[in-house]
């Protein structure tokens, strides 16, 4: 039985609270992973229904069981912590593979937006869900989020003017006393239905954003106005010297894969960009520093060579890494270096085809091909010749369709292109539909005049993008997903990688294509929407925070050429020295990364010097 076996190798505070909750295991079993299969009284189960449970990985992406909801808060409070401890322990267990099905960095994700749905439902008498998690993740960000309640202390981990800072033996501390406080608090012989929450804590807790200090542009859309070239230079070299004091090019300490997302690759990008900016390349010997990380991120990318899904895996795969490696060394005049580069970006072509769709999908940007597309669309652009052809880059897109409609047809959903990641159809740009479709405008069959995509083709790509503005609600966001309409969740982010944020570079791509007013009113909404709520504490990346909305408004401004956008740009960046910023905003899991940490931030700063040829990295629309 998975789940006693679970809980059989756990560690020994998450025992005690099994021990100690008086849960009827019954009732946690059902709340994890639905009946068990077993041996004993086989009458008493239809087998055919068996066969078709969820699976623990399946069951832990959807709601909590009914039966867990009906026995009270106090009950299915205990139940979601031993039962979380189980799920805990499983994906970490899942996660020691760091393949790209289950990658260290996708799989606990699950976990924590299930904790974090827990807690929303229970409140403080799950805080030992969290607290529990902690314990077995080593994770700050969960440790945050139990010591809501007091029951465990913060990690020291703060914002201070020369970046973000962390420490190891602080958070091994810290995740110590988590397990610590699980254990003392289960040999008290319960746990308590109610802890008492600090209110103005608690009410904090529940914003997502800070509420935006500045006012709004009062000029002229053509009416200039002052910006201090001269403070954005210091505040990038703040960053940049934070970087290069807590990171080695000879130790990967972001992420040992080493890809773009949060490893020494996306380092090596920001070192790129630098060089590739003319009031920013002279600051630092930016090319031997980025040819210095990204020595080390090939280094660990051998390691995950023979795995096929690896060579098209963009920001969390191998293709990523040889891509910026073949910018860095062409601008390095290292021909041989560049050759071998290209040759193993490439491999990810026939890889790509290897498969139409598996069950933790095949085609989102993270780890599948619509993320393969954007490296193959920027290494094209970057580079002197054009290496990737507009034949591969067609088939690239023909299967992604396919893919699409196969899905859609198997599930019902109701537009002709649909996708999922581990189970759920995603909307955002990270994982979902809205990148996706934007990668596939960005192919050959859009750049001509007139539009050379077969007509079955451009007819699911533009009624995929018409379904998806339908669900734009009257603030200008997006839902997550596709269940949250289905479950009446109102699920709303504002964060690149799901919510307004992130779909308004398909919005954008389809103006350029179509010319069609409704894009451009999608857009405006979706940027107010950004400067009203878009000031996030999750920190300062591009992927959920301060520099990720940021870009928002140079895209609108690139677009539109009104000073308004790239005024509100300058105040996202202004808001990174403010001191309620600094104060309250969460610190990232890899505080120095591309997307997460303050090296994404970097590329926003080096942008709003250059604004005319700004973009999201390897999303550009005007390419």
């Amino acid at each position: 039985m998975l789940l006693r076996l679970a809980l059989a190798k756990a560690p020994s505070s998450s025992l005690l609270l099994a021990k100690s909750s008086r849960i009827n295991l019954n009732v946690v079993r059902n709340y994890a992973r639905g009946p068990v299969r077993t041996t004993r009284n086989p009458g008493t189960v239809d087998r055919t229904q068996m066969r078709t449970q969820p699976t623990l990985k399946e069951k832990l992406m959807g709601p909590p069981s009914a039966n867990a909801f009906s026995l009270g808060k106090g009950a299915a409070a205990g139940a979601a912590v031993v039962g979380l401890g189980a799920l805990c322990y499983y994906g970490v267990g899942m996660g020691k593979h760091t393949s790209i099905a289950d990658n260290a960095i996708m799989w606990p994700q699950y976990v924590k937006e299930r904790i974090q749905s827990t807690y929303a439902f229970f409140g403080g008498s799950c805080l030992l869900t969290a607290a529990s998690a902690a314990a077995v993740f080593r994770s700050p960000r969960l440790l945050s989020l139990a010591s809501r309640g007091g029951i465990v202390v913060r990690s020291n981990r703060s914002y201070n003017t020369t970046g973000w800072t962390r420490g190891k033996a602080q958070d091994t501390t810290a995740a110590a006393t988590a397990t610590a406080a699980v254990a003392n608090v289960t040999q008290r012989g319960k746990v308590e239905e109610k802890v008492e929450v600090d209110d103005n804590y608690n009410r904090e807790m529940e914003r997502r954003y800070l509420k935006n200090p500045f006012n709004d542009f009062s000029g002229g859309e053509n009416t200039p106005f002052a910006t201090d070239e001269e403070h954005i230079k210091t505040l990038i070299c703040t960053y940049v010297d934070a970087i290069l004091e807590h990171c080695h090019p000879n130790s990967d300490e972001e992420d040992n894969r080493g890809d773009l997302y949060v490893g020494n690759a996306g380092i090596a990008y920001m070192f790129w960009k630098l060089n590739s900016c003319e009031q920013t390349r002279e600051l630092y010997p930016a090319l031997e520093h980025a040819a210095a990380f990204i020595r080390n991120a090939k280094a660990n990318a051998k390691r995950y060579k023979k795995r096929s899904a690896e060579r098209y895996s963009f920001l969390c795969g191998n293709a990523g890494i040889y891509a910026v490696s073949a910018a860095i060394s062409q601008e390095s005049k290292n021909t041989e270096e560049l050759s071998t580069d290209l040759a193993n970006f490439k491999s990810g072509i026939p890889s790509s085809k290897e498969f139409m769709h598996t069950k933790y999908g095949c085609d989102e940007v993270l780890v599948g091909r619509a993320g393969y597309l954007s490296g193959c669309y920027w290494l094209n652009d970057v580079l002197p010749e054009k290496k990737i052809t507009d034949d591969d880059l067609v088939s690239i897109c023909q299967l992604i369709i396919n893919s699409g409609r196969e899905y859609s047809k198997l599930n019902n959903s109701p537009l002709p292109l649909m996708y999922q990641y581990h189970g759920t159809e995603y909307l955002g740009a990270a994982h979902g539909l809205c990148s996706i479709l934007h990668m596939l405008l960005d192919s050959p069959w859009f750049r001509t005049v007139p539009i050379s995509a077969p007509a079955a083709e451009l007819r699911d790509i533009k009624r995929s993008i018409d379904f998806f503005l339908e669900l734009q609600d009257g603030e200008g966001n997006f839902p997550v997903a596709l269940e949250d309409l289905r479950s009446g969740r109102d699920k709303r982010l504002v964060h690149w990688c799901h919510g307004a944020p992130g779909a308004v570079y398909l919005m954008a791509k389809a103006y350029l294509i179509f010319k069609e007013d409704k894009y451009i009113m999608s857009l405006r909404r979706a940027a107010d929407l950004v400067w009203k709520k878009g000031f996030l504490r999750k920190g300062p990346g591009i992927c959920h925070g301060v520099a990720g909305n940021g870009y928002v408004f140079l895209l609108l401004f690139r677009l539109t050429n009104e000073m308004k956008y790239l005024y509100r740009a300058h105040k996202f960046m202004e808001l990174l020295t403010n001191s309620e910023f600094k104060q309250r905003a969460r610190v990232p899991d890899r505080p120095h990364s591309l997307y997460e940490g303050v090296a994404g931030t970097v590329c926003f700063l080096v942008d709003l010097l250059e604004p005319e040829q700004a973009y999201f990295p390897f999303m550009d629309v005007f390419h």
